[in-house]
């Protein structure tokens, strides 16, 4: 439901092969079902495979979203340019739309 990297299935099977994720089935308010890819909790935070530039961004979006619902974060991307321009034709979204996020 919404944007999501290239190859994601494949990075997420490769995560949870590695014991990295779980994968939980879930049933959204909106009526449907999907999978849930849900961090380990005895797996420690790695701060040394991000550069200190990165580091920042996830902290920025730590402090944005902390308080917000996966249905919401759904709801928040559907409202950006780049999911509106790309939706119907499932076009690749290019990264030159990060400059125009309304959630920054």
């Amino acid at each position: 439901m919404g944007p999501v990297p290239n190859n994601f299935q494949s990075i997420f099977e490769y995560l949870v092969n590695n014991d990295e994720v779980d994968i939980y089935t879930t049933e959204f308010p909106q009526g449907y079902t999907g999978e849930q890819f849900v961090a380990r909790k005895d797996r420690p935070f790695k701060p040394d495979f991000f550069s200190e530039n990165e580091l920042k961004t996830l902290e920025k979006v730590t402090i944005v979203f902390k308080e917000t619902s996966t249905t919401d974060i759904i709801a928040l991307s559907h409202s950006e340019e780049a999911w509106k321009k790309n939706e119907k034709g499932k076009s690749v979204i290019s990264y030159e739309y990060a400059f125009e996020l309304n959630q920054t």
